[in-house]
């Protein structure tokens, strides 16, 4: 028995190192391609939108490790109810101030990028535009990845991630040609929300397994 549950530990491991892996090269795929098919100052413009768009995008880190905490916390990780009910109360709390928020740097991106660059990188503006799309998917299915592996569902994001690679990897390749980073960035954006939408909707189809007495949580703690 020791052995068996040190095998299932060993993969869980694999696949969250996996999960980490492709979750990491997805945010790289975009200006990999764009390096080797497109010309310098596109890669630059790319580059350009992808500095304000990590902006825009700055307290989504930090609120990922919050969530990571709560959603290691043994009410959470005993309760199917309670990892829908914060999935579906985050989404209705974020989606009017995000979406303030997206469209007012939507407005200001014309006016002020301009300012920022003098003006050098003048398709950075759209790409930004398309890339907040992004941002505000990230905002309010922030809670997806949490509950997912609260649930254990390593495997799962692995999953997801590495078809999402590859997809945006071939989609960024058919499109660069032709497109340029225009077209890498709608690309990406909609690999990026059908990630985010798959997510939320398995987390919330799922929605955990209760924990056994006795079995360690998340958390580090038995329930009694």
């Amino acid at each position: 028995m020791p052995e068996r549950s040190n095998q299932w530990l060993d993969r869980e491991e694999i696949w969250l190192s996996l999960y980490y892996v492709f979750a990491a090269s997805f945010a790289y795929v975009d200006v990999m391609v764009a390096a080797v098919l497109l010309s310098d100052e596109e890669v630059a413009t790319l580059g350009a939108s992808l500095r304000y768009l990590a902006i825009v995008s700055g307290p989504i880190p930090a609120i990922g490790a919050v969530l990571r905490v709560r959603t290691a916390q043994v009410d959470l990780v005993e309760s199917i109810s309670a990892q829908r009910t914060m999935i579906l109360t985050w989404l209705t709390r974020t989606a009017f101030p995000a979406g303030v928020f997206i469209l007012i740097v939507l407005a200001a991106a014309p006016v002020v990028i301009p300012q920022v660059d003098g003006g050098k990188y003048p398709d950075s503006v759209i790409v930004l535009q398309i890339f907040l799309v992004v941002a505000f998917s990230a905002y309010v299915t922030a809670p997806a990845v949490s509950i997912l592996m609260t649930q254990r569902r390593y495997g799962l994001l692995s999953g997801i991630y590495s078809v999402g690679f590859l997809v945006n990897l071939a989609g960024d390749l058919a499109v660069a040609p032709h497109f340029g980073v225009v077209g890498i960035a709608l690309v990406s954006t909609a690999v990026y929300v059908a990630i985010d939408v798959i997510l939320i909707s398995q987390a919330l189809r799922y929605g955990g397994r209760p924990v056994a007495r006795g079995e360690p949580t998340q958390a580090g703690r038995a329930l009694p």
